[in-house]
């Protein structure tokens, strides 16, 4: 089931949550997240954050926590027992945007959360939920910390050695405040209306950077068309309602005449 807040009280993605609708959000959105164990060829052990956004399981995360060099992959949503780990086969990834995307390997079909339709705009509250330093489902807030996006290569400079070899051009979301830490990437990052607004890469200097809602669309995109031949994309479902709204709008205008 898609979750999300549309149909409640909040009527905006800008609009700051109380403490009680705050942890209200928390217990209703948990669920979408998952912890995911990567062991590579090597015997290195990786631990990350990913989350559902496909109601046949599919999960969205950082690509660097599943490298080229993976050999097994395993995740935990919230209500799993530590013991009883799902595996899971990295079937799509693109390394250069730090993304990638599991498929579990046994039938699944969990809550899961959709992407943002923008804007973005400076000093909307956003909410994480994610493990860093292995605190499982560690809830935290922050604030957009600069307008929509960066560019990569904005904060690449002078941090050569710091940073993931990315593209130049790829969009990032400054968060403050979030307090972000090592295992929260490939988290996601949500409005107030549970949408997802960024998945988080990297943290510098006390901000974290979530790779833009839009980057995300553009990646999940041609997986779902090969997965899924002569289907239309959510992408093409939109454009088309929208034509169809207006050509009926104009056949009224015409019958009025």
């Amino acid at each position: 089931m898609k979750i999300d807040f549309e149909r409640q009280s909040i009527e905006n993605s800008r609009e700051r949550l109380s403490p009680q609708q705050r942890a209200a959000f928390f217990q209703r959105m948990k669920g979408v997240v998952v912890l995911i164990e990567t062991v590579t060829d090597d015997g290195e052990i990786k631990h990350g954050t990913g989350f559902f956004f496909n109601s046949n399981g599919l999960i969205l995360t950082a690509g660097h926590n599943v490298p080229e060099n993976w050999n097994a992959v395993c995740f935990w949503g919230v209500d799993d027992d530590s013991q009883n780990d799902k595996e899971a086969n990295v079937v799509y990834a693109k390394y250069d945007i730090d993304l990638a995307i599991l498929k579990p390997k046994k039938e699944y079909h969990p809550d899961f959360a959709t992407f943002s339709e923008g804007p973005l705009h400076i000093g909307t509250e956003v909410f994480l939920i994610g493990h860093p330093r292995d605190l499982m489902f560690s809830y935290m807030v922050g604030e957009v910390a600069f307008e929509d996006y960066r560019l990569y290569r904005d904060i690449y400079k002078g941090f050569e050695d710091e940073l993931f070899n990315l593209k130049g051009d790829l969009r990032v979301v400054q968060i403050n405040n979030s307090h972000g830490s090592t295992g929260l990437s490939g988290g996601p990052v949500f409005d107030s209306q549970g949408k997802v607004v960024g998945v988080i890469a990297l943290t510098l200097d006390g901000f974290d950077f979530a790779i833009h809602f839009t980057t995300l669309k553009q990646f999940c995109e041609p997986y779902y068309e090969a997965q899924h031949p002569g289907a239309e994309s959510q992408k093409g479902k939109n454009k088309k309602g929208s034509r169809e709204r207006q050509n009926t709008k104009g056949s009224k205008r015409r019958k009025k005449k």
